[in-house]
């Protein structure tokens, strides 16, 4: 190969295309899911997160939605739901347009990233401009089908977010070391980048917690590039690499408190695999994640794939197998850090930055949005391949072109699939028939949809799966209620209690049943052991108070409806129904308000539209 390296760069016009080029394509891929629902996840950390409902920008909101957002410790997301919600409320086009824009930013900074490696060591690909391979990796990245699932699911801007982040901090390492090299007696711009790599590194554990990877990664990538793999110790390595070594065991001591291993075996008390069980199964999904990469057609795509567990490491076979696939590409990369060094650092990126999500915390086993920070590299070791296996240069462009294209129509493919919540999980209960999650969403998907006869056959199937799941038991009750059949649904509410005596959905389901029935004492009754362990429950507390109405004891109801409307200021059910009550007590000009209230958050409520005219001709 010729020894020419091409390190002049590229026209800065030649570079603005290529990044030009990036965006459109992303755009262009994933333009048919600004409309896309609120699913799965969605609903418990944006729909249903009370916390990150921000109603003008102010420092107490901003802290409420860090701290007390869901889950813990993913700050940055949490705040970043708040500026949404603030901006547009539940209108998801603004979810889906800043997750599509923090994509974008990290399929850029890829770029650089990988365009600045190559001129750091630019190994075999000397005759290629280092601009052209980075385009490439960048590209096939962005529109890479796996990644659909970090950046169409809105739930997942955490796994975009700090993948945003984690890029970013090691450009601001690169470079930083970068300018140590070209200038080493002088400290200040080099310690302006890496001040900037702790900063944004600081962004990435408040982001996620893949993010503690990070200081592994850097301490690799310094080891593999700028030491030259040298194992020469002198004081200032030694203190450089104890530094990373903290920070990493730092990092792990923050998230998993200062008991590790009792915080890991805890993950697996409700988990229904073992610690050996998950770690032989997570062989098999790493290597199935690789497959996926190269060929990732909608049909092979599934939000909540059923995937089989490995109980020994014979059974089933393939458990092994995957393993000597893994020990293989490892032993590759370490045999090939000499003479190959970026085709190791890809490997070894791949399993690093795996490595939170694919061991032995107890999470569930496999979602495709865990390779998106994987598959950066995985993206530069394909393009590396196509380039040492095609030496027509014309040629291998073209190839890639096509592969980038084939990709991108895939991706707009399988977004199609997350246009409406029937859709999205009837495709997912096709692909996991034997799972109880898909069966259960479906049918709440159906009920939505208005399909109640199709909902209960959903709940059934997911019952007959998993006879001892509250949700479904719950599920099915709802519907059955929906049909007129109170009877049945109390015995179904009743059901999912004795299976999970917490299951606060069925027990305010129950109390609505007990009340349809005029059973009002009973249901006043779980209300409040709803209302005693979560007072700012806005169903409770809305329906308590409808609940207390119908009994004559007014100022009580008015007391649980100003509690809802103090957790959900948008609420237009509590300001309508506290508007009859103020009517009750002859009080129009306040029960006027909220008519108007609850007609400006919802347009066209028929209700309170009726109350407005009942109101309005009480008043002649």
């Amino acid at each position: 190969m010729p020894d020419n390296i091409q390190d002049k760069p590229l026209r800065p016009i030649q570079t603005f295309l290529g990044i030009v080029i990036l965006i459109a394509a992303g755009i262009i891929v994933y333009s048919n899911t600004f409309h896309s629902p609120f699913l799965f996840d969605d609903d418990g950390f944006i729909v249903n997160n009370y916390a990150i409902r921000m109603t003008g920008l102010s420092w107490d909101a901003i802290k409420k939605a860090a701290l007390e957002g869901f889950p813990a410790h993913r700050y940055l997301p949490n705040i970043s739901f708040a500026l949404n919600y603030d901006a547009g409320r539940l209108n998801p086009f603004g979810y889906h347009l800043v997750n599509l824009i923090i994509h974008l930013l990290s399929g850029i900074f890829l770029f650089f990233f990988i365009q600045n490696t190559l001129r750091v060591h630019p190994g075999k690909t000397r005759d290629i401009h280092p601009e052209l391979i980075a385009f490439f990796a960048a590209l096939i990245w962005l529109v890479q089908p796996v990644g659909a699932q970090a950046v169409t699911y809105i739930c997942q801007r955490m796994a975009s977010m700090v993948a945003l982040f984690y890029i970013l901090s090691l450009i601001l390492y690169v470079k930083g070391r970068m300018a140590m090299r070209r200038d080493p007696g002088k400290f200040t711009i080099p310690g302006l980048y890496f001040s900037g790599c702790a900063i944004i590194a600081l962004c990435a554990l408040a982001t996620k917690e893949n993010a503690g990877t990070l200081p592994l990664v850097i301490l690799l990538y310094e080891w593999f590039f700028f030491q030259d793999l040298r194992l020469k110790w002198s004081r200032r390595r030694i203190m450089w690499t104890g530094f990373f070594v903290i920070a990493f065991a730092g990092t792990a001591f923050w998230f998993l408190g200062g008991t590790p291993v009792k915080s890991i075996m805890a993950g697996y008390s409700y988990r229904d695999f073992t610690l050996p069980q998950r770690v032989m199964t997570e062989w098999r999904i790493m290597v199935y994640y690789i497959s996926l990469f190269l060929w990732a057609p909608p049909g092979r795509l599934n939000l909540d794939h059923d995937y089989p567990l490995s109980v020994s490491p014979v059974d089933p076979p393939a458990t092994m197998i995957a393993l000597a696939a893994i020990i293989g590409l490892l032993v590759l990369a370490a045999y090939s850090a000499k003479k190959d060094r970026l085709i190791s650092f890809c490997i070894l990126w791949f399993f690093i930055t795996q490595a939170t999500e694919s061991t032995i915390i107890g999470i569930e086993l496999i979602f495709e949005h865990r390779t998106y920070i994987p598959f950066m590299m995985t993206s530069l070791l394909f393009v590396l391949l196509a380039f040492r296996l095609v030496k027509n240069r014309p040629l291998a462009y073209g190839l890639l072109a096509a592969a980038a294209i084939v990709f991108s129509v895939w991706t707009f493919q399988r977004n199609q699939t997350w246009r409406a919540p029937v859709t999205f999980w009837s495709d997912s209960a096709a692909k996991s028939p034997g799972k109880f999650r898909p069966h259960n969403d479906l049918g709440v998907a159906l009920y939505d949809a208005g399909d109640i006869n199709g909902a209960i056959i959903q709940y059934e199937k997911a019952i007959s799966i998993d006879p001892g799941h509250a949700d479904a038991r719950n599920n099915l009750g709802n519907a059955l209620f929906k049909q007129g059949r109170t009877d049945e649904a109390i015995q179904c509410f009743e059901t999912a209690l004795s299976l999970n005596p917490g299951h606060t959905k069925a027990r305010n389901n129950l109390a609505n049943a007990l009340a349809q029935k005029g059973r009002l004492p009973e249901a006043i009754q779980n209300y409040q052991i709803i209302l005693n362990e979560h007072p700012d429950h806005v169903e409770a507390n809305i329906n308590m108070g409808a609940a207390l109405a119908r009994l004559g004891r007014i100022d009580e109801a008015l007391i649980h409806y100003q509690a809802a409307i103090k957790s959900d200021p948008y609420n237009p059910e509590a300001f309508n129904n506290m508007g009859v009550l103020f009517v009750q007590k002859n009080k129009p000009e306040e029960a006027l308000a909220c008519f108007q209230k609850a007609l400006e958050l919802r347009p066209g409520y028929e209700s309170a539209i009726n109350n407005l005219r009942r109101l309005e001709q009480m008043g002649k």
